[in-house]
């Protein structure tokens, strides 16, 4: 969660999220997608709620973000819409 926050500020906040794991180089042999090191993929989505707002609709476009941030190759953010 980013309260008050823009979506690009957001975008940017979240790109330091996967530099710092990347630096990290955690190895991971025994990963069955990847024999390198531990990535993270992200999905995230932007609301402004409103009375017809339903957070099981917010958190399902976060959700689909990150499957789509996963099958684009993975290491890398999503933004749902």
């Amino acid at each position: 969660m980013l309260p008050n926050t823009a979506s690009a500020a957001a975008a940017i906040v979240l790109q330091g999220v996967l530099e710092s794991v990347r630096k990290l180089a955690i190895t991971h042999s025994f990963s069955k997608v990847s024999r390198e090191v531990v990535t993270v993929s992200i999905g995230f989505a932007s609301l402004i709620p409103g009375k017809n707002d339903l957070l099981a609709d917010f958190l399902r476009r976060a959700d689909d973000a990150l499957y789509e941030a996963k099958e684009a190759g993975r290491d890398r953010t999503a933004f749902g819409r």
